[in-house]
């Protein structure tokens, strides 16, 4: 996913709006939810988008229809140590190629109970 998104942040005709929407996406919303980490709540990112929404009306404002080009580098993984349901692991094993395991530095996601305690 990382790739894709750095591909997208250095497409010539990137705006800054895409740049915008992409690190919402990347840094906001697609986050391991983890006891120092948690993903934008529903208010917040109504309020982000909105506001982006806004820029976007705005007449006087290029923010949509400029290019913006930036070049981005690729960002490090995260590791995950995360417990997967019985489904996931089912879907794990039967990845072909099968996946590799990785060693270093882990972010522990919440347990079942913190997750629970969310909702």
């Amino acid at each position: 996913m990382s790739e894709w998104i750095v591909l997208l942040h250095n497409h010539p005709y990137c705006t800054q709006f895409i740049h915008d929407l992409l690190d919402l996406i990347e840094e906001r919303m697609l986050v391991v939810i983890a006891p120092d980490c948690e993903r934008i709540g529903s208010v917040e990112l109504y309020t982000e988008l909105d506001r982006m929404y806004r820029r976007v009306c705005d007449q006087t404002d290029e923010y949509c229809q400029k290019a913006c080009q930036k070049k981005f580098p690729t960002k490090e993984r995260v590791l995950v140590d995360a417990l997967l349901s019985d489904q996931v692991l089912g879907v794990v094993r039967r990845t072909n190629p099968p996946l590799k395991p990785v060693t270093g530095e882990t972010l522990r996601s919440k347990t079942p109970g913190e997750l629970g305690d969310l909702w």
